[in-house]
């Protein structure tokens, strides 16, 4: 079985139930596909190009990152999918990674402007910046445990942070 779009697709993700898969890419645009028939739809997401996208562990929802900076929090459900909120400035530049932590109760990025910032997934608001990488940040990660983070930079760098004191 293939499933096919025209453009390039850089992320995607199962439903949790199995039903669908989400993908974005390079077009703007969030993709859902319905794996029991093949349907295909499409939901415009205004700003750049979507470069993460990751579903919350509630299988009720998902957070997209793109090339603009900014965090959308969607529905996985329904005829039409609009966005919860948006965060138009989480990174001041291009966004690269988006990340949620285990519990689902906060999510990271990082991106161009060389921070990793932690926000809340209820409403988006920031929670901490975490600063010191000297070059783009390509990639972020949670702990199991909640307490650390890993970030990557694009000169290969990777700092382990203590969320709690900052300190990478």
């Amino acid at each position: 079985r293939m499933l096919q779009h025209d453009r390039q697709l850089v992320c995607c993700r199962f439903s949790p139930d199995g039903d669908f898969l989400f993908a974005a890419g390079y077009d703007g645009l969030l993709h859902r596909w319905n794996l029991q028939d093949d349907a295909h739809d499409t939901f415009p997401a205004p700003g750049g190009w979507i470069e993460s996208l990751h579903l919350h562990p509630d299988g009720q929802r998902m957070l997209t990152a793109d090339s603009w900076g900014q965090v959308r929090c969607w529905p996985i459900s329904g005829e039409t999918l609009v966005p919860h909120w948006t965060i138009k400035g989480a990174n001041t530049s291009w966004l690269r990674r988006l990340t949620i932590n285990a519990d689902g109760s906060q999510f990271a990025t990082c991106g161009n402007d060389r921070m990793v910032r932690i926000f809340s997934a209820v409403d988006g608001t920031l929670l901490k910046e975490l600063g010191g990488h000297a070059y783009c940040v390509q990639s972020v990660a949670f702990h199991d445990d909640g307490t650390s983070l890993v970030s990557g930079d694009q000169h290969g760098i990777v700092k382990h942070w203590n969320i709690a004191t900052r300190q990478g």
